[in-house]
């Protein structure tokens, strides 16, 4: 049986009352209906009250350091829990020397969390939010508010999310990848549903996306990494919302333009290198920066020649890079 551990802290499981159900006893309950398909899997985490401290045992250390994969319910009071920086700590430390650990954790968010809350290992990689952040107020709109008082259909697709991804990195799916390796910018903090979505759709595609999960902790190392990423890439994908910086980075406060930009410098010396940005048709009060950049945008003094600008609905600016990956895929067929 192969166990899948959910880390989390006690606190993002509290109820105010006996017949409420807390945000963690909730998706735990979800995601094992979810996960009864798939064989030899199981879903564990302990239940105890671990708010005292002393209470981390033997049998904790067995069960984290024996799971096949880590859930992590990221919020501002993981980091500062004692049994939570032991299970990580157990986690990465019995892992096999040719496993990496981050391909097997997966974060989850509750709500959205400043960066410099995650702890250092989990840094960079890839989420799955049950939240959306409305463009136009800054309003977060949970998925699940917690004590059974509100649940949206999205909080489902979320759930799905999960158990797909643990379906495929526990079986070790590795299909054969699309011709085009996309580089997918990460996105300002409420376009994160939005670039799940995206990524998702390549998924679909069977491409290889850059960058590649964990962004390193440092800057330059991480600047690198994007242009590592864009190098590899036959194009970039870029969705532009209301936010400048990003949900996963405090130190990286401009990184939807900064991406672009990067992506602009490779066009000057690829001319088959395209950019395609995508800017939801109601946006609205985008922070100094982010209007900045998509003035530069939309008066055309920050496109070239190669790119496409789309301003419209998510479904049809999908289908723009569905038809960019055939033609890639053109591009690279061999002659018959």
């Amino acid at each position: 049986m192969r166990t899948v551990f959910l880390s989390y802290a006690c606190e993002d499981n509290d109820v105010p009352d006996e017949q409420s159900k807390g945000w963690v006893s909730y998706f735990d309950n979800c995601l094992k209906l979810d996960l009864e398909h798939l064989e030899d899997v199981k879903l564990w985490r302990d239940v105890r009250d671990l708010k005292e401290r002393g209470i981390i045992t033997d049998a904790l250390r067995e069960n984290v350091r024996l799971a096949a994969m880590a859930l992590v319910v990221l919020s501002r009071h993981y980091n500062n829990k004692q049994y939570t920086e032991f299970e990580l700590t157990e986690f990465f430390d019995s892992r096999k020397p040719d496993e990496l650990a981050t391909d097997l954790i997966i974060p989850v968010l509750p709500r959205p969390l400043d960066p410099g809350q995650i702890p250092p290992p989990l840094q960079g990689l890839r989420y799955i939010p049950f939240f959306d952040v409305d463009p136009e107020t800054g309003r977060v709109e949970p998925f699940y508010d917690g004590y059974g008082k509100f649940i949206s259909e999205k909080y489902w697709d979320a759930i799905r999310e999960v158990a797909k991804l643990i379906d495929i990195r526990l079986k070790g799916l590795r299909e054969e990848p699309h011709n085009a390796t996309v580089y997918l910018a990460a996105p300002g903090v409420d376009q994160v549903t939005n670039h799940w979505r995206v990524y998702k759709e390549l998924e679909s595609q069977k491409c290889q996306i850059a960058p590649i999960d964990p962004w390193p902790v440092n800057v330059d190392k991480a600047k690198d990494h994007f242009g590592a990423g864009i190098k590899s890439a036959a194009f970039s994908v870029h969705l532009l919302g209301a936010v400048s910086h990003s949900a996963r980075r405090a130190d990286l406060s401009e990184l939807t333009g900064l991406q672009l930009d990067m992506a602009g410098a490779r066009q000057k010396t690829d001319a088959k290198f395209r950019r395609l940005i995508w800017i939801p048709q109601d946006l609205k009060q985008p922070d100094a920066a982010q209007q900045a950049l998509i003035e530069s945008l939309e008066d055309g003094t920050r496109l070239s020649s190669q790119d496409e600008l789309v301003r419209g609905g998510l479904e049809m600016f999908k289908e723009i890079v569905r038809d960019e990956l055939q033609q890639a895929a053109g591009a690279k067929a061999p002659p018959s």
